[in-house]
């Protein structure tokens, strides 16, 4: 607990107020807003909500309001405290390892490595299964990445692809609440082409990464007390390979020292309304309600 000053409060105010505005609802088929304040939470972000993202642009402020926090300010009960405080643990047991791996790798032989030292690129795990359903017909299950600086998306499952844990844990959610709602935490795109085949996602809203307020913003969202507005600034892809030379950008081709963008003025929606490629999501789209 702090005492923030008026110049903080006033801050954090604008900070609201961005975030806000810059939460995009993907889909809603009327389950949002949600009609009363009882929901389950479920994912890595609902604790380990990623406000931004890492290295030089990194911004070590105050407190950051988490979206279980958010819910909890903004009068929601929470359903699920038991698969949370499980998260928790398993996130312990998860981040142990990685360390303990990552200074097996450490060679101080090699400026590399040495650098490599500077990043985290740990990944959330999924946590633990989800088996038991709550006393509510509302759900919300927050998705999150990281990236940054050192530490870039990859076209892997768990990063740019969904897990298989996590499909199991959206899947049934989406079988067992009548109002199922994912949250994607993410600061770019991701291929959602596997929701595809999961019935019963009633709204995906698209919250990026929206800094120290963020989690009373996707409460106001979630409660209709604020209405979505944001819109996307770029094109999401139905699959990651329908973007254009999409297997010759870093690691995908084995030359990390030099990139050659191929694909000339055809970036982005230029190529996908060019060349009639249908994206998931296209460039400046969000819905409101």
């Amino acid at each position: 607990e702090y005492d923030p000053n008026q110049r903080e409060l006033d801050n954090l105010k604008l900070a609201y107020e961005a975030a806000c505005e810059s939460i995009v609802l993907l889909k809603n088929d009327g389950a949002l807003p949600f009609s009363h304040k009882k929901v389950a939470l479920y994912g890595a972000g609902a604790t380990m909500t990623i406000k931004g993202g890492t290295g030089s642009g990194e911004v070590n402020e105050r407190h950051c309001v988490t979206v279980l926090e958010g819910l909890e300010d903004r009068g929601f009960t929470v359903t699920t405290h038991k698969w949370i405080n499980d998260f928790a643990a398993y996130y312990k047991e998860a981040k142990e390892a990685y360390a303990i791996e990552k200074r097996k790798r450490i060679n101080i032989f090699k400026m590399d490595d040495i650098m490599q030292m500077l990043f985290d690129n740990f990944r959330l795990p999924a946590g633990p299964a989800i088996a038991d359903v709550t006393d509510t017909d509302s759900c919300v299950y927050v998705l999150s990445r990281q990236a940054g600086e050192g530490g870039d998306r990859k076209v892997e499952k768990g990063d740019y692809l969904l897990s298989d844990e996590e499909l199991e844990h959206i899947r049934f959610c989406a079988a067992n609440y009548e109002k199922f709602v994912l949250v994607i935490n993410c600061g770019s795109s991701m291929e959602l082409a596997a929701l595809d085949e999961i019935p019963g996602i009633n709204a995906i809203v698209y919250i990026c990464q929206l800094g120290s307020e963020g989690g009373h913003a996707v409460a106001d969202i979630l409660s209709g007390a604020v209405s979505p507005s944001g819109k996307l600034s770029d094109t999401w892809a139905k699959h990651y390979d329908d973007i254009p030379f999409a297997r010759e950008y870093s690691y995908l081709n084995g030359n990390l020292e030099k990139e050659y963008y191929k694909e000339g003025i055809y970036v982005g929606y230029r190529y996908f309304d060019s060349f009639g490629v249908a994206p998931a999501y296209p460039f400046g789209f969000g819905l409101s309600y």
